[in-house]
């Protein structure tokens, strides 16, 4: 069944479709509607006889064509849009979609749904035939369409949408922009997403890929990062139904989205497909379609390509990402010989409880642990492979310096706190001061930074929403015990026995916190940001300043 209704009957859900038509009585009824009205009148597009046949089809609960025929029309939409993403652009004709679909599937759809009504008995016109189909029908349908789009939105009406969606795509019109710009609206407030609402938001995504193009619909800021959540959630239901083709095209399609970077997550939910389909084990058959986007259409090398380009996008995969990856490929690869693997690591749910190893892998084992790399040679060993240090030059160090330091002045000449106003220069000042104290620090080289406020402040609720010196010795002790030279940067205010939280309350140090501080200020491993300036500055400036 498309959008529950029945297919094997001409009539549409009956609850459904009395919410959809209070909706319509209610735009038809509207301020808004009798102003454009108004100007069609003025305009002498507006036409009495054409407006009751379209009135009295929105109004009624019967189809005009088959569910079916409308189905099969989609899939024909459907598998250009899919394919169409895949191609080499060499490969389309820029115009395809204008002389293939446009011409022979809506406006074929058009005649069909123009000879149904002019050829029912239920609806009263005095039309004869489609050559005099009124030319003004589609047009008011469009902006009656446009007004009950934006109804659905703001009065979240679901049900409504679901039968406007039947009514839009048997008419073989294509919604405006402003109209697919609300029920994306309406159906990314969805929590979540079952099989018939997913089918309406992947075809809401396919008449704005086929007939829009981004800068025709007017896509930038949230307009584009809420087509972007669409792609996102069709993604993960093609992923989460093993829907390769579909997945891989709503992939390409999100990289080639201009304004919104891709996540590990999105990275993670194609991998995660492959792996547990089979599609990158050395035995994995081709995947259709693959051919002008990557070079290799499965088996390792195609894992290669996604995580080399992976590299280029993600700084790094969280921990939830992680044990979806190796869960994957125990699934995908359980008659391979999988290292460090024992029963029931497939029911791991934390990064935890992921295996880790420091053990050469056999020959041909597949390897989905955790690793203890090296840290004095970047070097795995369990398979010897080389990892990449990545410093910054000398020049980039000294671009990030100078950056940072405009970015001081700007921040403490917009500062909020008005009684207290020095020269303008002072932020700058206490950081170059900050920076010639590291440049002299001839006897230590610094190899960790450490946001002392952040440390103390970790799960705070937990502390009474305290600052907390014991949890700030302990990340100073371990990265000593990995034998690291931590620099603690404090804010002036946490230096002393007593200080205001930000909630208003003043906490004063328990005797234990007093030594600790005193320790660590005795250590002149530590650095007392002056009051008023970010403290968050200087742990950046710490990490380019040449020691």
């Amino acid at each position: 069944n498309n959008l529950s209704t029945n297919t094997n009957t001409m009539r549409m859900d009956e609850e459904r479709f009395q919410f959809y038509k209070q909706s319509v009585l209610s735009v038809l009824s509207s301020n808004e509607f009798l102003a454009v009205q108004n100007v069609l009148k003025s305009k002498e597009i507006w036409d009495s006889d054409t407006f009751l046949m379209l009135q009295e089809w929105l109004l009624s609960d019967k189809r005009i064509l088959e569910a079916s025929l409308i189905l099969k029309h989609w899939a024909k939409l459907k598998k250009y849009w899919v394919l169409s993403s895949l191609r080499k652009k060499d490969e389309l004709d820029e115009n395809a979609y204008e002389s293939s679909l446009s011409a022979s599937i809506f406006r074929a759809q058009r005649r069909m749904f123009q000879s149904k009504l002019l050829h029912s008995n239920i609806y009263n016109t005095s039309f004869n035939d489609i050559d005099s189909f009124p030319t003004s029908f589609f047009p008011i349908a469009d902006l009656i369409f446009h007004q009950l789009a934006s109804h659905c939105h703001e009065k979240n009406e679901y049900s409504s949408l679901l039968i406007l969606m039947v009514k839009i795509k048997e008419c073989g019109i294509v919604p405006n922009k402003s109209t697919i710009r609300a029920l994306l609206g309406l159906m990314n407030d969805l929590p979540s997403l079952d099989r018939e609402s997913f089918i309406v938001l992947e075809e809401l995504v396919i008449f704005s890929d086929l007939k829009h193009n981004s800068s025709e619909l007017g896509f930038g800021s949230l307009d584009e990062k809420s087509k972007f959540e669409a792609y996102y959630r069709i993604l993960e239901y093609y992923c989460d139904t093993w829907n390769l083709p579909e997945a891989l095209s709503m992939f390409v399609r999100m990289q080639q989205s201009s304004s919104v970077k891709l996540e590990s997550h999105h990275y993670v939910m194609i991998l995660a497909m492959l792996a547990e389909t089979g599609h990158l084990r050395k035995d994995a058959p081709s995947i259709e379609g693959l051919d002008g986007i990557y070079n290799n259409s499965a088996g390792p090398n195609l894992f290669n390509e996604i995580v080399a380009e992976m590299a280029n996008t993600v700084d790094e995969i969280d921990p939830s990402c992680a044990v979806r990856l190796y869960k994957s490929f125990v699934m995908g690869f359980n008659d391979y010989p999988i290292h460090f693997y024992r029963p029931g690591h497939e029911m791991i749910d934390t990064i935890e409880n992921v295996p880790i190893s420091r053990c050469a892998a056999k020959r041909d084992e597949l390897v989905a642990c955790r690793v203890w790399l090296d840290k004095s040679t970047g070097k795995c060993p369990i398979t010897e492979t080389q990892q990449h240090i990545m410093p910054l030059s000398s020049n980039q160090r000294k671009i990030i310096h100078d950056d940072l330091f405009k970015l001081a002045k700007e921040e403490y000449n917009n500062s909020p706190d008005k009684k207290h106003k020095d020269s303008s220069d002072r932020a700058l000042i206490e950081l170059q001061k900050f920076s010639q104290w590291l440049a002299k620090k001839k006897d230590v080289s610094y190899t960790a930074i450490i946001d002392g406020a952040n440390a103390a402040f970790y799960k705070h609720h937990l502390n009474n929403g305290e600052f907390n010196y014991r949890q700030l010795k302990f990340v100073v002790d371990a990265l000593e015990a990995e034998d690291y030279k931590a620099l603690v940067i404090l804010p002036s205010k946490y230096v002393k026995p007593g200080f205001i939280l930000s909630d208003g309350r003043r906490q004063r140090l328990n005797e234990e916190d007093l030594e600790i501080m005193n320790d660590i200020v005795s250590s002149r491993n530590l650095y007392v940001v002056p009051a008023r300036c970010h403290d968050d500055l200087y742990c950046m400036l710490a990490t380019v300043v040449q020691q």
